[in-house]
């Protein structure tokens, strides 16, 4: 029994797309996910923007057009749309070159994030061995 493909979901709305469409222009190529929803009885084609095939040429600020967030839920919030652009970048990549970019670009993350988790680690186990300071003890005088 075949694997089936993951669902492909729109890193701008959330919602699985159905396909994705190039748009060639004179300054580069564009992509757009197509929805089909239904809106009392009949089949709406809505249509997301997603940005240039190649990626932008310039700094843009803060990933997925937003900063990384401090409370927890912001944080979740913020890895799914990760995940969600991830799997769009695996869903358009239609040449070896593009699954050669990928592969670098997320074998960098996995390295950075076991980097940090290793960072974390060793912090977390200094705070363990660090006494907490006692209460009402006299300094040196």
């Amino acid at each position: 029994m075949p694997e089936s493909e993951p669902e492909r979901i729109c890193p701008r709305c959330g919602r699985p797309y159905n396909y994705l469409e190039v748009r060639h222009t004179k300054s580069g190529d564009y992509l757009y996910a197509h929805h089909y929803i239904r809106i009392n009885g009949k089949r709406v084609a809505r249509k997301c923007y997603l940005g240039p095939r190649n990626g932008y040429k310039y700094g843009t600020g803060a990933p997925f057009g937003a900063q990384l967030p401090r409370q927890r839920e912001g944080f979740k919030s913020y890895l799914d749309r990760m995940r969600n652009a991830a799997w769009a970048a695996i869903n358009t990549a239609t040449t070896l070159e593009d699954i050669g970019r990928l592969a670098l670009t997320l074998g960098e993350i996995e390295r950075a994030v076991g980097r940090r988790l290793q960072l974390l680690a060793a912090a977390e186990e200094a705070r363990r061995r660090t006494p907490p300071p006692q209460r009402g003890a006299a300094g040196p005088g």
